[in-house]
């Protein structure tokens, strides 16, 4: 049977008769729960307030939220219902579907008309008056009225003669997601999947570091060239050795034993794989300024820093346990240099931030006072990975031995220069990440499991500030090979989420069509895929981790976006993307002075770079980031709740904002309710 559907692109607006009860009702989400759902008392309130941030975030429900609401009442009342039947309609046999919305706003608009509304967009029943001769409509059309007549007349009467509204111009819904819909206005406009972002379907040497056993006279610390194996990022060339577990330790002339100053501790990103600490890209001057003794410190990356093999030698996590043994140092011997040991604040970007946010979990040495987490957090997707006791036989068969013994190999591996093991490392593309280690007598452990399943009680008296940027996968999207980002989807499903193989096309499917509906993957969408690889693997994981704390009793968290795009955007700069936007890493060329970064600072770049160290610096001095305000500094920065999510929008404007992206946080908040489990790392209780 065919079957012609569709709705109104605003059918909500005939709720503005009755607003007060409709479009203000305080109680709006919960009493659709309430009504059509028969929930417990807490999954009803954990609903109640997903709805609630998918449409209006953390406001209140008053005037200024009232198309908000309207779009809540068309989709449940409406637009969501004729989706959901259509779906059914096709999984039960369908063959014929064709899909319509009308958007016409004129004269003859049936509701507004007797409602005597004048807001744009059709109301429910609106294209009445378009098909029908409605008596008390005295007036003649106008000339577009009469098209929209004429038209809508004969797709209708089209469809009762032939079973087909139009003839080689509107397809037919398919199973197979091209559910094409024809938008009635006085242009014929062809959308794939309307209104995306308003649906909710449920949806090795590895040993450990070893400290310096000290210096009999004075020890001239001008180099901070050291670099532990790596890739270099420019040149793709092994570079670095072993010989790199130094820290740097930049001082105002002004500390001294009677003026200890706040310790920042900053921890690099790059992926556990790449990174330094030194002046070239993290130069000190734009911190210490501020009157902050700033230190920066190397930890060993890649295989040396992350090969995970579930054994006694190679436990995993070596990388980490260098941060930990850096953080001891500090924290013995900052007052030397005129350091408070009781303001001491570790700080980090990308998986920098995952390591600072790790440390919060793990380290029970009270080696830091608060936190800074910059674009990642422990709960980032990519941040912990299973452990490969393959690697190593990998590595070995790529350099000349080939065995399938994992302690051969490694005897191998040991005996071979460093630059081979990370040049072979990076030609078999392998991943090295932080690893859950198992338990082994006399052998430091990190990790001992995924903080997904764990509590975190220490956060309670520890002060977080933490945020990413507005567009996070903006360059990694952008210089993409093209035909990788059709299929990024499924490919971050696979390796991040268990699922069946067909609970793995459903759950592709969904994130497809919220993101970019039926539309291909392509340079037409590549805002849509840089949002959703920005949610997936940094913006939810961040607000999953505020979450968490808040959830553990944090009562002292900053939240912020960074939207900056100016001349010292470091992470768009080092890839000539020259389009709006804060990608990952771009706050790093203002809060440290980059030497590439020669140029004077433009005056917008200034402010930024102004604000943002003295925001920084701030917290790590009072645990605040804004005590007072001032003409830099004009706001006040509010803390997150459990309730409430605000954050600073840090641009050449300072602005609080609530809860960022909220429908798409949303979103994934009712995706992780329903696939939690799914997570690689998870662990059910009932298993111990």
């Amino acid at each position: 049977m065919p079957i012609l559907i569709g709705n109104n692109n605003r059918e909500g607006l005939m709720d503005l008769e009755d607003k007060e009860n409709e479009l203000l009702n305080e109680n709006v989400f919960r009493d659709f729960l309430v009504n059509y759902f028969n929930l417990e008392t807490e999954e009803l309130n954990e609903m109640e307030d997903l709805l609630r941030h998918f449409y209006i975030g953390d406001e209140s429900i008053n005037e200024d939220s009232i198309w908000s609401v309207m779009d809540f009442n068309s989709d449940h009342k409406f637009n969501h219902n004729i989706a959901r039947s259509i779906k059914n309609y096709l999984e039960n046999g369908a063959k014929k579907i064709f899909h319509y919305i009308f958007s016409y706003n004129g004269a003859r608009n049936f509701l507004k008309d007797r409602l005597k509304l004048n807001e744009h967009g059709a109301a429910h029943a609106d294209e009445i008056g378009y098909l029908f001769d409605i008596s008390y409509m005295k007036d003649e059309p106008t000339p577009e009225d009469q098209t929209v007549i004429d038209r809508i007349t004969t797709m209708w009467s089209n469809f009762v003669k032939y079973g087909q509204a139009m003839f080689s111009v509107l397809p037919i819904v398919t199973m197979e997601g091209k559910c094409i819909l024809l938008s009635i206005g006085v242009l014929f406009v062809l959308i794939k999947s309307a209104e995306n972002v308003s649906r909710i379907d449920p949806l090795v040497d590895t040993k450990q570091s070893i400290p310096h056993p000290g210096f009999d006279g004075t020890f001239e610390a001008f180099d901070d060239s050291a670099i532990c194996p790596q890739i270099d990022e420019i040149s793709r060339n092994p570079i670095g050795n072993l010989n790199c577990l130094h820290l740097n330790v930049y001082v105002p002339n002004t500390a001294s034993s009677n003026n200890r100053l706040p310790v920042m501790v900053w921890i690099h990103g790059g992926g556990f794989a790449m990174g330094f600490s030194g002046r070239d890209l993290y130069g000190p001057s734009y911190l210490v300024q501020h009157e902050v003794i700033l230190v920066t410190l190397n930890y060993r990356v890649g295989p040396y820093g992350f090969m995970c093999l579930d054994t006694p030698d190679i436990p995993g996590n070596q990388g980490l346990k260098d941060q930990h043994l850096a953080l001891k140092w500090i924290k013995n011997n900052i007052e030397a240099f005129g350091g408070d040991v009781n303001k001491i604040t570790i700080f980090g970007e990308s998986a920098g931030g995952v390591s600072v946010d790790l440390h919060l979990f793990y380290s029970e040495d009270n080696l830091f006072n608060q936190v800074i987490m910059q674009s990642g957090s422990a709960l980032c997707p990519w941040g912990i990975l299973d452990s490969d006791t393959s690697t190593p036989i990998k590595l070995a068969e790529h350099l000349g031995l080939k065995t399938d013994d994992v302690e051969d190999a490694l005897s191998f591996l040991t005996t071979v220069d460093t630059k081979l093991v990370i040049a072979a490392s990076d030609e078999l593309d392998l991943i090295f990440r932080p690893c859950v280690e198992k338990d082994f007598d006399a052998v430091e452990k990190f990790i001992d499991d995924h903080p997904i399943n764990l509590d975190l009680p220490r956060v309670k008296d520890i002060p977080i500030l933490a945020g990413h940027n507005n567009a996070e996968s903006l360059a990694w999207v952008m210089t993409r090979d093209p035909e990788s980002q059709k299929n990024i989807i499924i490919d971050y499903l696979n390796q991040f989420l268990i699922f069946g193989n067909e609970e793995t096309a459903e759950v592709e499917e969904l994130l497809r069509h919220f993101y970019v509906g039926d539309e291909e993957i392509n340079e037409v969408t590549v805002w849509s895929i840089i949002d959703f690889d920005s949610d997936f693997t940094f913006n939810h994981p961040m607000a999953r981790s505020i979450q968490k704390h808040l959830e553990n009793g944090a009562t002292t968290i900053y939240q912020y976006v960074f939207s900056h795009n100016g001349g010292r955007n470091i992470g768009k700069h080092s890839l000539n993307i020259t389009i709006g936007g804060a990608a990952h890493a771009d706050e790093l060329g203002y809060l440290f002075g980059p030497v590439f970064e020669n140029e004077v600072p433009s005056p917008e770049d200034q402010i930024v770079i102004d604000r943002i160290t003295k925001l920084w610096t701030n917290f790590a001095k009072y645990g605040n980031p804004t005590p007072e305000t001032s003409d830099l500094l004009p706001v006040t920065w509010p803390q997150v709740s459990k309730d409430t999510s605000p954050y600073l929008n840090i641009d050449t404007e300072l602005t609080v904002e609530s809860r960022p992206f909220h429908a798409r946080m949303a979103f994934w908040d009712l995706f992780y309710k329903l696939y939690f489990k799914a997570q690689r790392g998870y662990r059910d209780d009932s298993e111990f």
